[in-house]
């Protein structure tokens, strides 16, 4: 399925920007009379057909929404600056995950600095594209952690080797935090477990980054719901 991104659209013809407008028609190459999903970024999903094909303006027909079930709950991330590739990839994840926030922050082991924020927009954008969510998730100016702790919703989870697997939880919403590929110094440890974080493990190892803030979504979410957290 081809989708594409409006700001504004409702019922109706609904002209798209010129970059989007490029997108549809020369980089997926649609024509006059295909089927496109469109969204808004904000949570909304549209069925829509094109009838003008052209590359800096085209146009589309407005169909009506499309009901897609969101995420049965909510999942910030706390992630240390990796280096510029990676951080690359843990917003392709966050984005495929329906995490709702992303917090960068500076720690004793981590990179100095993120990519631009267009960069990040088209990063979110094409994954939103490939998986079909329509939310974009939020995603914050880098931090110290202790303002981000601040900000981060409780339950939190925070990934230490060697620790134990996550236990039971409910709630609506949880914060998981993924350190350095270095991994996080004794002393943050502590002052996340004295702000209310659980250390949890995923195996023995260092993972990288993105597959650290992959693996440990799909810990937390596996043993959400299942009784009160511990």
């Amino acid at each position: 399925m081809i989708r594409v991104f409006a700001r504004t659209c409702g019922p109706g013809p609904c002209e798209l920007s010129p970059e989007e407008s490029h997108y549809l028609v020369r980089v997926r190459r649609a024509r006059t009379g295909a089927a496109v999903e469109v969204l808004d970024g904000r949570g909304a999903i549209f069925s829509a057909r094109v009838v003008a094909a052209r590359p800096d303006r085209a146009i589309l027909e407005i169909e009506g929404p499309i009901d897609r079930p969101a995420p049965p709950w909510d999942l910030d991330l706390l992630v240390a600056i990796p280096e510029v590739a990676a951080t690359v990839e843990v917003v392709q994840h966050a984005t495929a995950l329906g995490v709702r926030t992303l917090r960068f922050v500076e720690t004793a082991r981590s990179h100095a600095r993120l990519p631009s924020p267009a960069r990040l927009e088209r990063v979110v954008r094409s994954c939103l594209r490939q998986c079909g969510r329509p939310t974009m998730p939020t995603i914050e100016s880098v931090s110290s952690l202790d303002e981000a702790v601040s900000r981060s919703p409780l339950p939190g989870f925070v990934g230490v080797p060697g620790a134990r697997p996550a236990s039971p939880w409910s709630g609506e919403a949880a914060t998981l935090a993924v350190g350095p590929e270095g991994g996080w110094t004794d002393e943050e440890v502590a002052r996340l477990c004295a702000a209310g974080f659980v250390p949890v493990g995923l195996g023995p190892w260092i993972l990288r980054t993105p597959l650290a803030v992959a693996a440990g979504a799909a810990a937390v979410a596996a043993v959400r719901g299942a009784g009160p957290a511990a």
